[in-house]
């Protein structure tokens, strides 16, 4: 039974190759994720933050533990590692957006605290909370 060995054979180098190919592939959406441009500009991005977190001071952590319950939050942060998150909420500290500001509020062991805050119109963004 010759032909049966070579045809299991064959069928085994082609699994192996399949899961190889499965696996190349898996390592390249994953770079593709952590290096994509984000999906939504920084405007729309601040604004899902500030409905997720309705009002309250909040930390990166936080956000990644309740996008699992929020849809709109979980597309928002999707293929962002936790500092990649805080590298964008940095960039975004003191801006006007949409009427919104962030503003870091504090810092501890655990990382900067955040807090997205609604401004009026000739209200000066770059204060203090």
């Amino acid at each position: 039974m010759p032909a049966l060995e070579t045809a299991r054979d064959r069928d085994a180098d082609l699994i192996r190759q399949l899961q190889a190919d499965i696996a190349e592939l898996r390592q390249r959406v994953t770079v593709l994720e952590r290096t994509a441009r984000p999906a939504l500009d920084d405007a729309s991005w601040l604004t899902v933050i500030a409905n997720a977190v309705a009002g309250r001071v909040f930390s990166v952590s936080e956000l990644r533990a309740h996008r699992r319950v929020d849809r709109a939050l979980r597309r928002a942060l999707a293929g962002m590692t936790a500092q990649q998150i805080g590298t964008r909420l940095r960039q975004l500290t003191d801006r006007r957006l949409n009427g919104l500001i962030l503003q870091r509020v504090g810092r501890d062991e655990a990382g900067c605290s955040w807090l997205v805050r609604h401004v009026e119109a000739g209200t000066d963004t770059h204060d203090r909370v």
